[in-house]
């Protein structure tokens, strides 16, 4: 065993041992970082490992000086023997030591040694016989501790133990004395020697924890400052100073429970200590007596899950937790106050097959367990915990995870830096900055028992190497993949073979998808074993049935094995080309293809420029106005204002927001403005006014959809020139149109947009422009078309006759209803006919025609329109203008009356 690891065995054996007091190495018990880590590697030497059973020795050596008597001292340090019950009651703790099988032996000096118990094994009655032993033992005069230790370190060296932690107490109350000065200086020197029995028993590595008992009337200071160097630096031990036997007592429950994996907590102000889930068992220390009560406010007495110690005066409980009942706050009540130590009851071990090989990167496998006190694993919880678990190894390098990377059963793996070179790994893995999640409790770091790892070259294992891979031609090709592996140069080895490759394992470049028809295959045997320089080939297939020029692509991963089965995983990238015969069909459909492709595709890009540029122009500082007007022969006359007077102003014409360029942009009063498309990419976008169900729109000529002309005819639609700044169009409600005769005037919504510009007169010359177009053909058009519909409608309801849906102007779908509002913003929609225009009575017939074409009783128009100074201005479709209309005032004539209608 090596020296580290027997300083941890040894203090493994103090872990459960009260006589902890081992590592105080200041005068009031506190640890220094030489004694907390002797008390880590203590620890760790009888942590869990892999169920095997660890071996614990320990050897009592006691001072029998005369000192210590009282029928020999006036000033005896323990005339009561306190410490038979304090170094009984240690070894009665090593007896509930889980996994571990112990011996114990003992020994007492004065002027020379006295052998006491041999080597024998440690039962839960060893405890009692030792304070028996120690009672019964005589003075043995004056102090020589050259010649205790010399027997001491001669019982280990009898022992055949080299696996084993081995710990020595050594107990003494003075300076080293042997009433010659001479003698005294021999015995001195021999302690301090490269050859005393000091270095002997460091060199057989065996740990020494040395308690100086002082005595009242005594040189204890010169006694202490002697004994500290011999036990720290020469046996490289723990030193305890005890001021006196009840300190002695109170000492030893402190760090026993210290080296027991306890975290120190203190008391409250009213003595209360937390409890959380997650803590295993707790020890309350107190140098005097009191009383415990339970978090459920009972008095706490000792029984099965608990246990108390009273020695010299101090007292020590020791509680194992019930999540159930004991999980909250306790209090003690004592003079002397208290300390307690909570235990996580968590062990950690390592995977002993834990190995690194050179140029591989793996991790270090271990498993987090929680262990009863009677030894037994117990459930696992881990989140009731915060931690760390690091591992590290002599040279520095360490490594670290956190909870979230450790497994509900506690296993993990730690990943380490790839070695470089073939020198084994000594390493300790721990859980650190471990508290609980309840109230932040902390507890002790848990150390695993030190490992070598194995760092192996890649030669120790067996190669794997890619001998050769054909291709798969056609549907019936078949390609086999062929893999040598070869024996390690310097022995035995042997191969995992993986499985052949799944569909979902291989990544095909067919445009097509073949995952279903792929057929692989491998070796029937998966397991091959190598003799020294032997080679085999195994062979691997793969086919598809159906063909492609494409690439398939796989791994297979192998696992080798050396001759001491250490693993080392392989992986060979593997690329099978396949081909497909040429098919001369098929390269002639794939020409055709192409030039079909070649042509529309940029006639499809073209297509999509006209529609993207299509928008309708709206620009900023944008008006709009609108009118309720009347429709006569004359033109154009507005119902509440003249059109033509100076009253139209920025009262009428409200501003617009900012609008960017749209494909589509709803009017109040309008309905939509749409841009259109043509279906032929050469040809040149349109735009449209699309009115809402129940109206008609007209505005001036525009160029439009040739396809549409029947819609414009009938008013169904009216096409613009795309900029919304120049556009104006009346829009009528159907019932106008159907219910009034040609000579009748039709009432409708005049909207009028326009870009504002500098100059008083903006909306006089921009109403002036509207006013010169002629709309009454267009009226007139709409009108027949009404007419035609409802003639067509009553015809196919006729008996007998064929039901035909009516002709449709393809009007734009219908948009919200919303009421139309005069210039001056007053809502509500416009009257379908004037007071004015309801002559004769209110029969529903219109009044007969003057020479002017208004009809008789009409109100005298507001305002008078100019002439149109235009040629014709006749949409497209609309009928002829007739040419026998009064010249008294330009308007056209009446359009012809509607044909007869079908009789039955």
């Amino acid at each position: 065993m090596t020296r580290i690891g027997s300083i941890l065995a040894a203090a493994a054996a103090m872990v459960l041992i009260p006589i902890g007091a081992a590592g105080a190495a200041t005068d009031d018990g506190t640890l220094t970082p030489h004694d907390q880590e002797k008390i880590t590697e203590l620890r760790s030497c009888l942590a869990p490992a892999d169920g095997a059973t660890r071996t614990l020795e320990v050897y009592y050596l006691t001072d029998a000086s005369g000192s210590l008597f009282a029928e020999h001292d006036d000033h005896p340090s323990d005339p009561e023997f306190v410490r038979a019950d304090v170094l009984g009651n240690s070894l009665t703790q090593v007896a509930t030591l889980p996994g571990v099988s112990s011996r114990y032996a003992s020994g007492y000096f004065g002027t020379g040694f006295v052998p006491g118990t041999a080597w024998t094994g440690v039962t839960p009655a060893s405890g009692g016989a030792l304070a028996n032993e120690i009672r019964a033992q005589e003075s043995l005069g004056s102090t020589d501790w050259a010649a205790g230790l010399t027997g001491a370190s001669d019982a280990f060296t009898a022992v055949d133990s080299t696996d084993g932690c081995k710990l020595l107490v050594w107990l003494t109350d003075g300076r080293l004395d042997l009433g010659d000065p001479a003698d005294t200086a021999r015995a001195r020197a021999e302690l301090k020697s490269d050859d005393g029995p000091l270095q002997a028993l460091d060199d057989d590595d065996v740990t020494t924890i040395g308690v100086m008992l002082n005595r009242e009337g005594s040189d204890s200071a010169a006694a202490a400052d002697e004994m500290r160097p011999l036990v720290e630096d020469t046996a490289d031990g723990i030193f305890l100073n005890a001021h006196g036997p009840s300190d002695l007592a109170f000492l030893f429950m402190k760090l026993g429970a210290q080296l027991a994996g306890g975290a120190e907590g203190e008391l409250d102000a009213d003595g209360g200590f937390w409890i959380d889930p997650g803590v295993s068992r707790f020890v309350l220390a107190s140098p005097q007596s009191g009383v415990l009560t339970k978090p459920d406010g009972t008095v706490w007495q000792s029984g099965a899950s608990g246990t108390e110690a009273v020695i010299g005066g101090a007292t020590q409980i020791t509680q194992t937790i019930d999540v159930g009942m004991d999980v909250g706050k306790w209090h003690w009540t004592g003079a002397g106050g208290g300390i307690v130590y909570r235990f996580s009851g968590l062990a950690l071990t390592m995977d002993p097959e834990n190995a690194l090989v050179v140029g591989d990167a793996r991790g270090l496998e271990g498993k987090v367990i929680r262990v009863a006190d009677d030894g037994m694993a117990t459930p696992l919880d881990l989140d009731d915990y915060e931690f760390t678990i690091d591992i590290t190894a002599i040279d520095g390098a360490t490594a670290k995870i956190g909870p979230e990377n450790v497994a509900a059963d506690g296993s993990f793996t730690v990943p380490w830096s790839t070695p470089t070179d073939e020198d084994d790994l000594n390493t300790v893995a721990r859980i650190t900055d471990l508290t609980t999640v309840g109230h932040d409790l902390r507890l002790e770091d848990v150390v695993s028992q030190p490992q070598t790892v194995k760092v192996k070259a890649v030669s120790a294992f067996p190669t794997v190497e890619l001998v050769s891979v054909s291709h798969i031609a056609g549907t019936h090709g078949v390609a086999e993949i062929e893999v040598r592996l070869t024996a390690p140069v310097n022995g035995m080895g042997s191969v995992m073979l993986p499985a052949p490759p799944t569909a979902d394992q291989i990544t095909d470049t067919a445009p097509a998808d073949r995952s279903a028809t792929w057929d692989a295959d491998g070796p029937d045997q998966t397991d091959i074993e190598l003799a020294a320089g032997e080679s085999k080939v195994v062979t691997y297939t793969l086919a598809n049935s159906e063909s492609a020029n494409a690439d398939a692509s796989f791994s297979l991963d192998f696992t080798t094995y050396d001759a001491d089965q250490t693993d080392h995983g392989v992986q060979l990238d593997v690329t099978v080309p396949t081909t497909k015969p040429f098919d001369l069909a098929q390269f002639g459909w794939l020409l055709v293809i192409l030039l079909v492709v070649g042509t529309l595709l940029p006639l499809a890009a073209l297509w999509a420029m006209n529609r993207q540029a299509a928008k309708i122009t709206t620009g900023r500082n944008l008006l709009r106005a609108e009118f309720p007007v009347r429709l006569t022969a004359d033109g154009l006359t507005g119902t509440e204002i003249d059109l033509r007077s100076e009253e139209v102003g920025a009262d009428h014409f409200k501003n617009e927001p900012p609008r960017e360029a749209v494909k589509r942009l709803d009017d109040p009063v309008l309905g939509s403005l749409v841009a259109l498309t043509p279906k032929s990419p050469f040809g040149d976008p349109w735009f449209e006014i699309r009115p809402r169900p129940g109206f008609r729109v007209f505005a001036p000529d525009a160029q439009g959809s040739v396809a549409r002309r029947g819609v414009y005819v009938g008013g169904g639609a009216a096409p613009f020139g795309g900029v919304l700044g120049r556009v104006w169009a009346l829009i009528v409600p159907e019932a106008e149109l159907s219910g009034k005769t040609a000579n009748e005037a039709v009432i409708g919504t005049l909207v009028v947009y326009q870009v504002s510009r500098a100059g008083a007169d903006q909306f006089s010359a921009r109403l002036s422009e509207v006013l010169q177009t002629k709309l009454t053909a267009k009226l007139a058009a709409a009108r027949a078309s009404l007419q035609n519909a409802t003639t067509a409608t009553t015809a196919s309801s006729a008996p007998g006759a064929l039901r035909e849906p009516p002709p449709r102007d393809d009007a734009s779908a219908p948009i919200p209803q919303r009421t139309l509002s005069s210039g001056r913003g007053s809502e509500g929609p416009p009257p379908p006919r004037s007071n004015d225009d309801r002559a004769a009575g209110g029969t529903g017939r219109a009044a007969a025609p003057t020479r002017s074409g208004a009809p008789t009783g009409a109100s005298p128009s507001r305002s008078t329109p100019t002439p149109s100074t235009d040629p014709e201005q006749r949409p497209r479709g609309a009928p002829p203008r007739d040419r026998s209309s009064s010249p008294t005032t330009g308007a056209d004539g009446p359009p012809p009356p509607p044909p007869p209608r079908r009789r039955s």
